[in-house]
């Protein structure tokens, strides 16, 4: 946690401390057992466990985003997705990964789900971000996409859940650091305001810092993770990034359960082209329906499918086919009406030559010269 020095604290100094240290100590029983590595994220485009980037992949992904400092944001390129320009885990397995401009997905098995991960940031004091899993994902194109989750423990299925966000953690980010205070305590240890926290600040992927009110909640934060809202959250190294929830994905099962019809969470639903993370635990709550379970078995399967685009040839044909079949339909129409003009120009030809001939025959002119009126 951020360190704070104390300089000959007074009576009242020291009683704020007392009554802050007391609300945090509850605390301490679920953040002590957090993971040692910070947060890493399976990336579902690539069919990897994404630790953190190399100096040349954080001057990559500030050049993505155009900050104007180094990122650790995950990269949007396959150019950029070798040991030159980050590092990789070999945790998870994955199966079917696909990467295509229009459709792909990823289907990938994890070990280490808490029971308790998600459902403790549905709660007021939050929860910590080590014990969710954080997968990512890039669409080229809008997208129907479709997500499931499953958390197992041997033969018995557990409440799961899953929160959909736009935009991408910082590799490497953790509950509490110096840019982004879990609980900041100002002069005489006076609950503050997180600046980062005010719902108007806009990280390098232009989304808006949710607010998470520091100066008035009842109770310490456990953590950052917000599984029903956006939040944020940053890194050692300063670099900080916000999510805006897209949809929190629970219906509230009972604790345990063999039917997977009922515990398995799935979502199907339109997104814009962008980059999106989940966040994915076990749904129960900590010291109350959660039975303290870690080291856990998930599944997460991940497809998308994308309209494939008409060229343009084809949008100029279209667009001239109906005045085409007017055009041929009109033609058909003269043709008939030149036929029908045709038939009566002969025919009164034909009884014009019929008079003259009888004409010239009652006067006595020889039939053969009778000359045909055009």
């Amino acid at each position: 946690m951020s360190s704070v020095v104390i300089k000959n604290p007074s009576r009242q100094s020291q009683a704020r401390l007392k009554c802050y240290l007391k609300s945090v100590a509850w605390c301490c029983v679920w953040v002590a057992s957090a993971a040692s590595a910070h947060v890493e994220s399976y990336d579902l485009n690539q069919g990897l466990q994404i630790a953190d980037l190399t100096a040349a992949g954080k001057a990559i992904s500030q050049a993505q985003s155009g900050a104007a400092t180094p990122q650790d944001l995950a990269l949007d390129n396959p150019t950029y997705w070798n040991s030159t320009y980050q590092n990789t885990t070999s945790v998870g397995v994955f199966s079917g990964v696909s990467y295509g401009e229009y459709n792909g997905g990823a289907s990938v098995q994890v070990n280490d789900v808490t029971d308790f991960g998600w459902g403790a940031g549905t709660q007021a004091t939050l929860g910590d971000s080590h014990k969710v899993d954080f997968f990512n994902f890039r669409l080229r194109h809008d997208a129907q996409v479709d997500i499931s989750w499953t958390v197992s423990a041997g033969s018995s299925l557990l409440d799961s859940a899953f929160s959909l966000y736009r935009g991408l953690p910082v590799y490497q980010g953790h509950d509490d650091t110096v840019t982004d205070a879990l609980n900041p305590l100002g002069a005489g240890f006076v609950k503050v305001q997180n600046a980062k926290d005010t719902g108007t600040v806009v990280d390098a992927q232009g989304n808006l810092s949710p607010f998470r009110d520091t100066l008035n909640n009842a109770e310490a934060y456990v953590g950052q993770f917000n599984a029903l809202a956006g939040w944020s959250q940053a890194n050692a190294a300063g670099n900080w990034s916000a999510l805006q929830l897209v949809q929190a994905v629970n219906d509230l099962h009972t604790r345990a359960s063999n039917d997977s019809t009922r515990i398995t969470e799935h979502l199907a639903i339109a997104l814009a082209a962008g980059d999106y993370s989940i966040a994915a635990g076990g749904a129960l709550l900590p010291g109350s329906t959660s039975f303290g379970l870690s080291n856990l078995s998930g599944q997460l399967t991940f497809s998308y499918t994308s309209a494939v685009p008409v060229p343009a040839a084809g949008w100029l044909f279209a667009s001239l086919m109906p005045g085409l079949l007017a055009t041929g339909r009109r033609r058909k129409s003269f043709i008939k009406q030149g036929r029908c003009r045709r038939l009566e120009f002969d025919f009164n030809r034909a009884q014009k030559t019929t008079r003259r001939t009888e004409k010239n025959v009652v006067t006595g002119v020889a039939a053969d010269k009778v000359i045909a009126v055009e």
